[in-house]
């Protein structure tokens, strides 16, 4: 079973002296923070650049989200009645 990253990261954390304890989750909050701004402008940059070149397979792209939803969701009735 995995575990959310945060949640292993305040585990080992918790065993560790204040001053390592408070490094450790500084270092991933700012890691954290880093991945969200830089993802954001990646978008906002994506989507200014290539706004007419998406726009133009909308339609595909609608069929492409539903048919991934579908096999998201079929693979998670296979692990919840099959796995578990």
């Amino acid at each position: 079973m995995r575990r959310p990253s945060l949640l292993a990261v305040v585990a080992r954390a918790i065993t560790l002296w204040t001053e390592a304890a408070l490094l450790v989750l500084g270092v991933y909050a700012g890691v954290v923070a880093v991945l969200m701004a830089a993802t954001t402008v990646a978008t906002g940059v994506g989507i200014i650049s290539n706004a007419n070149r998406v726009m133009a397979h909308s339609g595909w792209l609608k069929r492409l989200a539903g048919v991934v939803m579908i096999v998201a969701g079929v693979g998670q009735l296979y692990l919840s009645l099959i796995v578990y």
